[in-house]
This record gives structure tokens, sequence and C-alpha cells, in this order.
């Protein structure tokens, strides 16, 4: 199965990133714009999107408070290639460090999953598209949580 892996340092401790993953004011901020539902409750549902142009539904299978969040992937639409991301698990693990390069900031390093992509799927514009993306809205998670504009869809 294909998986999409990312990782990068958020300057900022794991409780501020957790809360942007956890709420949906915070993913208003650095995801989707039209974002709704319950990403702070274990089993809840979240709802990102438009049925016509872009939409995913996702249920939140494991909250560990600041140090990870896992949603699957129930429903998707908008294109037929959405369709690939049925069934697959996002994962966002954040673990909480004082840098030496930072002068011993604290801050987050986040290891990012998206995995279980049908085989095959990595050799698609889909697939291609989607890494893109989550590098750009990734990004947005790190600039909202050192405080700066966030690049929402």
């Amino acid at each position: 199965m294909a998986k999409i892996y990312h990782k990068f340092t958020i300057e900022t401790p794991a409780a501020t990133v957790y809360h942007l993953l956890t709420s949906i004011e915070g993913l208003h901020k650095w995801w989707m714009k039209d974002s709704r539902g319950h990403p702070d409750k274990l089993h809840g549902e979240v709802e990102f999107g438009d049925k016509e142009i872009y939409y995913n539904k996702v249920r939140v299978k494991s909250l560990e408070h600041n140090k990870k969040v896992i949603w699957e992937v129930l429903e998707t639409a908008g294109s037929p290639e959405a369709k690939l991301w049925d069934k697959t698990m996002i994962e966002f693990e954040l673990e909480e460090k004082q840098l030496a390069r930072l002068g011993g900031k604290t801050a987050t390093v986040v290891l990012f999953k998206h995995e279980g992509w049908p085989t095959g799927s990595d050799d698609t514009r889909a697939f291609a598209e989607a890494n893109f993306y989550w590098a750009y809205s990734l990004l947005g998670l790190k600039n909202v949580s050192e405080g700066k504009p966030g690049l929402p869809m």
C-alpha cells in the first residue's frame, strides 16, 4: 500500500499544534475553511468541503492528548480520483522537544502519514496531487502554529 510521509519541525509546544488539529476553529485556519463536526472526540466525525467541488468525511480513530491524532477517511467526493482516499488513514504524530539548534526553545516535531492508499495509486496524478496539497496544507499548519497566516483552502 502506498503512503505519504512528511516530517517537519514547528517552533511551538505540542499543545498548540494539537489544538489546531482537534478544533474546528483550528482546522479553519490551516486546512479547510469549510470544516464542521467533532475533531475533539474519539469516534467523532468531521466533514471538510463541499461534495460538488472537494469533500472529505473522516472519523477520529485515535486521540492522544498533545501526542497523536488519527483520522480514517470514510467518504470523498469531487472527482473520480478522490475515491482513492476512501478507507485511508491520516496520522499526525507530535513529539515535543527542546532543540539545541533553536537555543533550547520548545518545538514540536510532526511526523505526518497518509497511508492505506490502494496498491499502484502512488503512480497516479491523484497521489502526486495529494502529496503536494498535504505539503501545502502542512506548511499552513506550521505557519498558524507559529503565529503566521495559514493557507486554508
